[in-house]
Formats: C-alpha cells, sequence, structure tokens
C-alpha cells in the first residue's frame, strides 16, 4: 500500500525551504461541504443551497486498493437472506470468486476482498451488469490531509494566533461548549489520557483492526481534536474551541496514516448511529466512492454535519479530494496568520470555508502522544470549523443542520474577491459573529420579574435592586449571603434558555417563571460554571471520607462540607417553611 504521496519539485523545495514535511496520513477526507453553492460560478453571491458542488473526475488507477471492491446489492437480491447468515458463501455464488471475504458497510453494502490477483476493475465492471447489483466500485486509498511542522515544546496559548484571528476568545464569552453535543473525528485515532483531552473522549471504534481501542499511534487524530476540544483556561497546553464538548475517536487510519473508503463509510454510520453531531474528515483522496458518499448522505439525513479538509496539493496539480468534494461535506481550506491562502491549500468551486491551517499548535507531537506540537494542512483547519459548529449547537440546540451551516457561512470574514469564490470558500471563519447569531435566533422574549412597586438603590454599587429580586434578596440572607448587587436586571442567554437574570458580589439571581415561589428564583451554579471556565471538572477532585468529625458527607458528589463551612452552610438557607433545616440548606446553596 502507498503511504505517502510526493510533492513535484517545486514545492518540495518550497516545502523544504519552511521546514515543512508532508505526511500523507490515511484514509478518510470528509469536508463538510459548508454552505456550498449549488453550481454557480464562485463569484456570485451564495443562494439557499449552501453547497458548492463539481462533477466527478475519473479517478487515477493508483488511488485503488488492491483485490477489494465495494458491492451494494438490490432489495430483491435473492440470496440476500443468506447474506445475513453466510455473507461469504452468497457473494461467491455472486461474484463467481470462490475464497472472498465479506464484511458489512451497511445493511445492503459489503466490502468484499478477493485477494490482490483479482482484477478490481473487470469485477466491478462485470457485477454493474449484474440486475441484482446496485453499484460495484473499487474501495479507494484515502490519505490523511496534513503539512506537519513540528516545534519544540514551549507556553503554547502565546502561539496560538488563530484563536484570536477568528474572534474564538469573544465567542468564549458566550459558551464554552456542552458535553452533549460529541464530534467525531474520523482519523488515526485519539490518545484520550492526553492531560489536554482528559474527561474529553467518548468511546470510539478501531475500523483498522476490527476493535473497540481506538488509540491513537500516529498523533494526527489526537491533534486535530485538540483543535476541536482541548481543556481551555486550564494553565495546561493550549485551547480547544469547545472547551466542554466531547470527541468521539473514530480509527480509520493505520500508524502510517493510511486508510480506506470502506473503512471511513463504517466510522461515519458507527459515529453518527451513537450519537455524533458532528463528522471531522481531516483525510482524503482522488477516488469518489458511492460507499463513503451513501453514509455521509445517511449522516447528513440523520441532521448530523459532515466537515472535510480540502488537501494539500494547491502546487501539485490542485487535485479534487474526496470527501471534501462531495455535494452534502463543507470543504474547508486553509488561511496563513495574514489571513491569506496558505500556498498549499486545494481550491475550487467546492470549496466552502476557510480556517487557519499554519503553524497551528495543539496536542499530540511526532513520537510523543502526550506532548504538543505546531503543524500545518487543511487537516488541520477543519476542525476549528468542526469545533465552531460544536460552539454554535451549544448555544442553540435548537437550530437545524442547515441553519448552523448558513450562520457560519453568513458570518465568516470575506476574504478575496467579494463574494463566495474558488480561494476562501465563503469566507474565513469568525467564531464571536457566529455564536452572535446563533444566540439571537429563536429565543424568545423572556417574561419578567413580576413588578411589586419596592426598589432600592444602593450607593455603594450604584444599581438598583427590586420587585421579585428584592424580595428574594431580603427573605435568603441579604447583604450577608449575597453581597451588593453589581448589575442592573438584565435578559442573558445561555445554554439551558433565556432568562432575566441580576448579579451580585457573591451571586446571580435567575428569575424562572415556570416555577412556583420561592422556586421562581433560583441561584447561578456560579461554582460550577467559574470551574468549567478553567477547564477543571469537580468530578475529578480528591474525595472526601464519610464520618469524618464536624463534617457531613454528601454521597451525591462524595464530598464533604466541615467546621466553619458546615455552620454557615446549615445557619443560612432558603426561605421555605414546608422544608427542613437541611433542606433549606440544600435548595439554596446546593451540593459541595
Amino acid at each position: 500500500m502507498v503511504l505517502f504521496r510526493h510533492l513535484d519539485l517545486q514545492l518540495e523545495k518550497l516545502m523544504n525551504q519552511l521546514g515543512i514535511r508532508r505526511l500523507m496520513l490515511g484514509m478518510v477526507t470528509l469536508l463538510l461541504a459548508l454552505s456550498p453553492l449549488s453550481n454557480q460560478p464562485a463569484a456570485q453571491a451564495k443562494t439557499e443551497n449552501l453547497r458548492r458542488v463539481l462533477t466527478t473526475p475519473t479517478p487515477a488507477p493508483g488511488e485503488i486498493v488492491p483485490g477489494a471492491l465495494i458491492v451494494k446489492v438490490q432489495p430483491s437480491f435473492a440470496l440476500r437472506t443468506q447474506i445475513t447468515t453466510q455473507p461469504t458463501a452468497a457473494f461467491a455464488r455472486l461474484a463467481n470468486v470462490p475464497g472472498l471475504r465479506a464484511e458489512a458497510v451497511s445493511g445492503d453494502t459489503w466490502t468484499l476482498e478477493t485477494g490482490a490477483q483479482t482484477d478490481v476493475l473487470a469485477l466491478v465492471a462485470q457485477l454493474n451488469r449484474n440486475p441484482d447489483v446496485v453499484y460495484a466500485e473499487p474501495v479507494y486509498r484515502r490519505y490523511a490531509t496534513g503539512v506537519l511542522q513540528r516545534a519544540p515544546n514551549d507556553p503554547f496559548a502565546a502561539r496560538q494566533w488563530a484563536l484570536n484571528r477568528i474572534g474564538a476568545p469573544q465567542a468564549w464569552d458566550i459558551s464554552t461548549g456542552r458535553p452533549e453535543v460529541i464530534v467525531a473525528v474520523i482519523d488515526t485515532g485519539i490518545n484520550r489520557n492526553h492531560e489536554d483531552l482528559a474527561g474529553r473522549v467518548t468511546e470510539g471504534y478501531n475500523f483498522v483492526n476490527n476493535t473497540s481501542n481506538a488509540m491513537d499511534d500516529q498523533s494526527h487524530g489526537t491533534f486535530g481534536a485538540g483543535v476541536i476540544a482541548a481543556a481551555g483556561d486550564n494553565g495546561l497546553g493550549v485551547a480547544g474551541m469547545c472547551w466542554q464538548c466531547k470527541v468521539m475517536p473514530i480509527k480509520v487510519l493505520n500508524s502510517q496514516g493510511a486508510g480506506r473508503t470502506d473503512w471511513a463509510a463504517r466510522g461515519v454510520r458507527w459515529a453518527v448511529d451513537r450519537g455524533a453531531k458532528v463528522i471531522n474528515m481531516s483525510l482524503g483522496g482522488l477516488g469518489a466512492s458511492q460507499a463513503e458518499h451513501d453514509a455521509i448522505k445517511y449522516a447528513v439525513s440523520k441532521g448530523a454535519i459532515v466537515i472535510a479538509a480540502a488537501g494539500n496539493e494547491a502546487a501539485d496539480g490542485n487535485p479534487i479530494e474526496y470527501p471534501a468534494a462531495f455535494e452534502e461535506v463543507t470543504a474547508v481550506g486553509a488561511t496563513d496568520i495574514n489571513d491569506a491562502r496558505a500556498f498549499f491549500s486545494n481550491f475550487g468551486s467546492y470549496l466552502d470555508l476557510s480556517a487557519p491551517g499554519v503553524n497551528i499548535v495543539s496536542t499530540g507531537a511526532d513520537g510523543n502522544l502526550n506532548g504538543y506540537g505546531t503543524e500545518s494542512g487543511t487537516s488541520f483547519s477543519a476542525p476549528y470549523v468542526s469545533g465552531l459548529v460544536a460552539l454554535v449547537w451549544s448555544v442553540n440546540p435548537g437550530l437545524s443542520d442547515r441553519e448552523v451551516m448558513r450562520i457560519i457561512a453568513q458570518t465568516a470574514d470575506d476574504l478575496g474577491a467579494a463574494g463566495p469564490d474558488d480561494y476562501y470558500g465563503f469566507g474565513r471563519i469568525n467564531a464571536a459573529r457566529a455564536l452572535q447569531q446563533a444566540q439571537s435566533i429563536g429565543a424568545p422574549a423572556p417574561a419578567a420579574p413580576p413588578a411589586t412597586g419596592e426598589n432600592v438603590t444602593f450607593p455603594e454599587t450604584g444599581r438598583t435592586l427590586k420587585d421579585t429580586f428584592l424580595s428574594y434578596w431580603r427573605a435568603n440572607g441579604g447583604l450577608p449571603v449575597f453581597g451588593y448587587p453589581v448589575s442592573e436586571q438584565q435578559v442573558e442567554t445561555a445554554a439551558e434558555g433565556t432568562y432575566w437574570v441580576q448579579y451580585f458580589e457573591r451571586n446571580r439571581l435567575e428569575y424562572h417563571p415556570e416555577n412556583q415561589p420561592p422556586y421562581n428564583v433560583l441561584l447561578g451554579r456560579l461554582g460550577d460554571t467559574i470551574l468549567k471556565k478553567q477547564g477543571r471538572d469537580w468530578q475529578t477532585f480528591p474525595k472526601g471520607v464519610p464520618g469524618g468529625a464536624g463534617c457531613r458527607f454528601f454521597s451525591e458528589t462524595q464530598h464533604s462540607v466541615c467546621g466553619t463551612f458546615l455552620r454557615y452552610w446549615n445557619e443560612h438557607g432558603l426561605s421555605d417553611p414546608k422544608l427542613d433545616a437541611y433542606g433549606r440548606s440544600l435548595q439554596l446553596w446546593g451540593l459541595p
């Protein structure tokens, strides 16, 4: 199997001058066709159809995996029942090839391993003439779309130029993500033990070896996962786009970065069936596989968004790469620190978006999966878009996949020629504007706290406390518990909804009209929120021990409150005569 593709001498010389090694990792290159425009000239304004597409070229013979093909059978196939119990025998009869091995891609689509001596193209042609066959095709190679430039490990946060360029810090003021949003990383696997990814990696699958162990053995997948979801503001390494989101490792590329379209197709289906809303495919190749395309269409039919890297061969003939060029996929190109297209970034009418892809710092390094490195390539532009998709859905989970991509396309910074073009697509993503727009869509105006006619203005802060919030403040501890108000009443949108809120020195009140008093006013989860913003997880803190002298142990969180803190917790609680002392304290303070 060919594991590397070689650049022409001109590109190779240029890359050597820049100290860049071009590593073509393995199999899957699915770039979500972000808001592409259907078959219209790139210079025209994009319309309701947000996908940019192009025709399918004939694949090069070198892109075909020897001795393997994919077959989809008709629903009326006479041996369909036999496929479920004896697929090898059924397909041996269909293809008239003894000794083949069959493995399911989906219910009616199978990979056939026939041996390297088989003339695959001839067998494909034979099967495509069979009325029991919907289609037969070769298995195409897939390669990771990464151009790598490693750097020594040092403090990395200051070197993450891309985050400021796309407005990530301003976006994080709105949301740092939600753990319910899962991004599948179709790649070499993920190192779940990396310090900046701990607790953020779900269970996955290894389609290279057909095992549940999707551990990265190369670093490409771990690097992309860090761009998407590395913990932020935790004093370690780097910050990802969506700090609270989860990443799902789907290993379809081996330790050399090589893979196959049937592995990719299985991986996409597996991820979507297990809850992945975003599919990141930082890999690709020249062959347009119908099985891979079917898997992507399946993902889109389930409401998922597929993002893929456009490829790094702009100076090597600028070939069309798949899955980025599929209509349903958002194809992402790379920009540099000056907002110019990276010299290696593929371009064309199928390009949908651009994102930073030069000198990107993230988790995983060559020879050190637990370290950090610097890399360049569209492989690392695509994860920025995937991370932004996850953030938009975190802010507004009710958005459809088309609405999410429309927001990201409309808020992108237009680069190059005015309007969408072949070099930047809709433009370079702008996370701050995307989240601001997502926040404003479909958020109904919340009911205001009922007026009581009472108000108090505090000269210490110049803020006014009134109506329902004033009544709650007085009844539940007043100045000693909450402190002075430090804001006026205002409307805020969070992942949970849109509410009237007011900030105090030591807490935040939220008005919930759906609840009966005194539960119509709730305290914000400030302790939990602060920890999340720091990228810390209280579930990883050292646990308490039941039975400690002067302590109360809380089995729900496995932590204790002791001494002065316990006395204060016991003596100050919500003003609700229906509750005992413990219940009043629990309602006001929550669990430790």
